[in-house]
């Protein structure tokens, strides 16, 4: 069986290779459609009778794209059955929507009954108050600003038209608090989960005893650039906020009524257009 190397804080995280298994073991590698819609990946792993699942694409492939099969059924034709699908592990590699994508919502809806899960603690992908939407309560154009600032997050999506690219700031404004509900949903069910850089490394151990002919491992992130990592996302939407709220300021000269839309801040602060044109443009 792989060991995991025990390292102290900071230190690189690196586990040992499970050694050969004593026969070959038939693996199968299957990349799931995506769609037309840009980014995101779904990979269905077999090794003999384990299955993995890394990653659930676009949050749109929990019902499909059209002339695109939806990951359900992806997964039904692959395993040759219906849901719910059984699964060895389930791996969230990093918090983006393109990633996450559907995965809350099979799970919600008991598509899929992982036994293990590898995932990005959210902790660190969504620090408290960097990525999550306001309240409903909250002011309109607050709530638009911090929808703009939770796209800055991802890949650049400028290149949708505004009524996509509002739907998409809203959808990751929320990631945050729908993939917390999905752990917990895991958590629940009997799944055991693993938090890559914060759970303590001995409860990956059962991981490789359950995947030990499979050559399962994991090489890092180390916790300390997972760290810096979620010092960045912290950051840099503070900078950002702080900039889109001179803008505003400098485009309501004159007026107090404008509304800014969520796309607008985005497309500003990204520098597609030229950012007071566009906030002025707000009515």
């Amino acid at each position: 069986m792989g060991k995991q190397s025990r390292a102290r804080p900071g230190e690189n995280v690196q586990a040992t290779p499970a050694p050969p298994a004593a026969a070959a073991i038939s693996s199968q590698y299957h990349l799931l459609d995506m769609g037309r819609e840009q980014y995101g990946d779904c990979i269905l792993c077999q090794f003999g009778d384990k299955t993995v699942l890394i990653d659930g694409g676009h949050p749109s492939d929990f019902k499909g794209q059209k002339d695109y099969d939806s990951i359900p059924a992806q997964l039904a034709a692959i395993l040759g059955k219906p849901a719910p699908f059984d699964l060895t592990l389930l791996v969230v590699t990093h918090a983006h929507n393109d990633h996450i994508g559907c995965l809350p919502q099979m799970i919600e809806a008991g598509l899929l009954r992982p036994q293990f899960a590898l995932v990005a603690d959210p902790d660190l992908g969504f620090p408290a108050g960097a990525r999550d939407a306001l309240s409903d309560a909250a002011p309109q154009n607050e709530a638009a600003l911090q929808r703009a600032i939770a796209g800055l997050a991802e890949e650049d999506h400028s290149f949708l038209p505004d009524p996509e690219l509002d739907a998409f700031l809203d959808a990751v404004a929320k990631l945050g608090a729908r993939y917390r509900a999905m752990l917990d949903r895991l958590a629940a069910a009997g799944t055991k989960v693993f938090k890559w850089g914060t759970s303590p490394i001995e409860e990956l151990m059962p991981f490789y005893a359950a995947l030990i002919d499979t050559g399962f491992n994991v090489i890092g992130p180390s916790p300390s650039h997972l760290k810096l990592c979620r010092d960045q996302i912290v950051a840099y939407p503070s900078r950002a906020r702080d900039a889109l709220r001179d803008l505003m300021v400098q485009s309501l000269t004159g007026r107090s009524d404008s509304i800014f839309s969520a796309s607008a801040l985005y497309r500003a602060i990204v520098g597609q257009t030229a950012a007071i044109d566009v906030l002025s443009d707000q009515k």
